[in-house]
């Protein structure tokens, strides 16, 4: 059973040490004991030696937010990996989107980092997640399989599986727009599809695979309930620390079973519905009655019709139960509009019907020649955009039969777009 990870992402904050370490005790604190997630930080590279000191002695993991692909030399302003380990990381984010769109980092670059942090036994936390123009194009897979393929060239089956994923739709980022938990799900499962057809089953049932964009404490617990979400990288909403805030963000409820399914507020707004139009006739069925009006319905009570039928008793009695019945009537509506208004903006509200498509299910063919699969990267080889490394590890070959071979095509993808086999 892979265990949840829950990652703070700080981005450019605080502005200052002091309030980097009461940000960083807030959450300590506010955790408390709780063991059944993991739980990590991360601050700037300014602030993380600070942040060690005051995580000192709690479980709470402590990442970077970059880091470059060479140990050491001559390249100004970068920060490596066996640094961040001297000053106490367990984990580095790498390919966030905001690196990736706001400052032109490359697969290439992502796969160097890669291998870099898992040559310094670093957890790498790889992010991959596509923008709001190819998620209305219906580009969601090419993209995704792109950056999959590209990012995670060259490692064997025993490298991926101590690599974490975060999916992080960059139209979801600081929007307050998010996926639906079933919408997150369905490409976590090609995610996770994925992984089992280019590493193979064991390995993909290893991988822990987050989800960010806009996750608060709205919306955690729902989509941590999904089988193939397997955490939460957040970003706003994780520098906020109060007294119940670290526990409601960066921890799911301690009852809250893996196997169970939370019932989508979609589900719940269905059922007051029903009930409410099944209210709604049984409240037109009385009043007819007691305006005489009901036909049948009167006679099946003996009357001719109206309270007339029934005696002023009886009258009365309907009354009681139609000012009771109308009541109820009001109050679960205003449920309904309570229920309804809280539900999570998402991008799919005003997007073609298309894109609400099980990404696990094979798309269309195009019309137009397939996508050139990215070919897989070799660590020896400079990465473009970037100072020539000084000196560049080989790739280390895979064992005989570390990774496994890949199955049979069963797992659909978008035709033209298949992975290569398993990288060598």
């Amino acid at each position: 059973m892979r265990t949840l990870l829950i990652a703070g992402n700080w981005k450019l904050n605080p502005t200052s040490t002091e309030a980097a370490a009461a940000l960083a005790d807030g959450v300590k604190n506010g955790l408390g004991p709780a063991t059944d997630v993991h739980v990590v930080l991360a601050p700037p590279f300014v602030f993380l030696n600070k942040v060690d000191q005051v995580l000192e002695g709690s479980p709470i993991g402590l990442a970077a937010q970059d880091l470059y692909w060479e140990s050491n030399g001559a390249f100004t302003g970068e920060v490596s990996g066996p640094m961040l380990v001297d000053v106490g990381c367990t984990h580095v984010v790498i390919g966030h989107s905001e690196r990736r769109h706001g400052m032109g980092e490359t697969d290439a670059q992502v796969n160097a980092k890669l291998k870099a942090a898992l040559a310094a036994k670093l957890i790498p936390i790889v992010c991959i997640g596509e923008t709001k123009d190819e998620r209305l194009g219906e580009k969601t897979e090419e993209v995704l399989l792109g950056q999959l393929t590209g990012s995670l060239a060259g490692l064997t089956a025993e490298e991926a599986a101590g690599v974490v994923l975060a999916y992080e739709p960059v139209w979801a980022i600081g929007t307050g727009l998010t996926a639906t938990p079933e919408q997150a799900q369905a490409v976590h499962a090609y995610i996770r599809g994925w992984l089992a057809q280019v590493f193979g089953e064991a390995t993909a049932a290893r991988v822990v695979v987050q989800y960010g964009g806009s996750v608060k404490p709205d919306n955690a617990a729902e989509l941590l309930a999904c089988p193939d979400i397997d955490g939460a990288l957040v970003g706003g909403a994780a520098l906020k620390a109060g007294r119940d805030r670290p526990r409601q963000v960066l921890t799911r409820a301690p009852d809250l079973d893996r196997e169970q399914r939370i019932p989508n507020v979609g589900v719940l707004t269905v059922i007051f519905n029903t009930l409410i139009v099944l209210l709604s006739l049984f409240l037109v069925c009385l009043v007819l009655i007691q305006r005489g009006k009901g036909g049948g319905l009167a006679g099946a009570f003996g009357g001719a019709g109206g309270s007339s039928a029934f005696g002023t008793k009886a009258g009365d009695t309907f009354t009681r139960i139609t000012i009771v019945a109308a009541s109820i009537w009001i109050l679960m509506t205003m449920l309904l509009v309570i229920l309804t208004s809280r539900q999570t903006p998402s991008l799919f509200d005003d997007a073609p019907t298309s894109l609400t498509r099980d990404l696990t299910k094979p798309a269309a063919a195009p019309e137009a020649p397939a996508p050139v699969v990215p070919a897989p990267v070799d660590a020896a080889a400079p990465v473009a955009g970037a100072p020539a490394p000084s000196a560049a590890p080989p790739a280390a070959p895979a064992p005989a039969g570390d990774a496994p071979a890949a199955p049979a095509n069963n797992f659909p993808l978008t035709p033209g777009n298949e992975p290569p086999p398993s990288p060598k």
